[in-house]
């Protein structure tokens, strides 16, 4: 990781903790873009808690 080459990070378990962190995050972006709004629509929802467009 660039961190590394840079020299800012000292603690290896923390740069560890950060690259989890990171790969998680990027994990959920890709899921989040690979669903679409009919898949969205699809969905069921309690009467309660039903987005306001699908009443």
């Amino acid at each position: 990781m660039r961190l590394v080459r840079l020299g800012h990070v000292e603690d290896l378990h923390v740069l560890e903790l950060i690259q989890k962190r990171a790969e998680g995050f990027v994990l959920g972006l890709k899921t989040l873009r690979a669903l679409n709004a009919s898949s969205l629509e699809g969905r069921t929802w309690p009467l309660s808690r039903r987005p306001r467009y699908a009443r």
